[in-house]
């Protein structure tokens, strides 16, 4: 295991559990829990902005609220489709009808 990596496990393995707690109190739901730690943790890591260990555990909190936001928002403009909503616009068979209509004409 590269520096990088283990460097990445130790940091993983001393948050993780403060993240993803608060991330479920956030959600409420343990897929997006750890969806959001995920995120929360890649977001970090790869950030250029380098991590100062005093406040590291503030840092990945502000991260996952902000990722728990950013998603209700999207979630909020996605809309269901009704399965009785029509298709409004003409079936093939009608254009190409209208289209022999206007030659005709």
């Amino acid at each position: 295991m590269s520096d990088r990596s283990a460097e990445f496990a130790e940091f993983y393995a001393r948050h993780a559990s403060d993240v993803y707690r608060f991330a479920l109190r956030l959600s409420g739901d343990m897929s997006d829990a750890e969806e959001i730690t995920a995120e929360a943790f890649a977001r970090a890591f790869t950030s250029s902005t380098p991590i100062r260990t005093a406040t590291v555990r503030a840092y990945l909190l502000t991260i996952a609220r902000r990722y728990y936001l950013e998603t209700r928002l999207r979630r909020r403009r996605d809309v269901p489709i009704s399965e009785t909503v029509r298709d409004l616009r003409a079936e093939p068979s009608a254009h190409a009808e209208a289209s022999t209509e206007l030659a005709a004409v």
